[in-house]
């Protein structure tokens, strides 16, 4: 048994549209190291009365080159006697991983209605996860602009093995 995280962001989305996208939560691993994905959550705290009922479509994908800036995530041990995470984590990224990445490949991609959230918790052994030295991508694509700027919440479940 690895080592539990959690990594929580908050991030604001633009009022743009028109299929922009956007990196939520980039997680670059340890070269000695592999991650497991245990859960995602993803919710908004603006929103909750609009009668327009937006709509957002959000990826998990994995690849090996490109993406980079944003802001520093300090993920949260679990057991406070657990060492740092090894990988770097980066949330609101500038440098958009689907447009910049050399590779790319989609693992889940799923529609979230911005009032009800967005949770996936795998069944046992189906966890995704990244291997030494790669890299993975929580992204959220804007198919029509939003009525507003929406707050997010979201938070990786991950363990690091190894």
């Amino acid at each position: 048994m690895g080592r539990k995280y959690t990594i929580p962001w908050y991030s604001a989305a633009k009022s743009t549209g028109g299929d922009t996208t956007g990196d939520l939560i980039q997680i670059t691993n340890a070269s000695t190291k592999v991650t497991r994905i245990a859960a995602i959550h993803v919710e908004q705290h603006t929103d909750y009365g609009d009668a327009q009922a937006e709509g957002i479509r959000l990826q998990l994908a994995r690849f090996t080159t490109g993406g980079g800036g944003g802001a520093a995530i300090t993920p949260t041990p679990l057991s406070p006697g657990d060492a740092a995470y090894a990988g770097t984590v980066l949330g609101g990224t500038e440098a958009a991983a689907l447009t910049a990445a050399a590779t790319l490949t989609v693992v889940i991609e799923g529609g979230m209605n911005l009032q009800a959230g967005w949770h996936w918790t795998p069944p046992p052994g189906y966890e995704w996860e990244i291997a030494p030295s790669a890299k993975m991508v929580l992204k959220m694509k804007l198919p029509a602009a939003l009525a507003d700027v929406v707050d997010f919440e979201i938070t990786l479940e991950i363990e690091e093995l190894g």
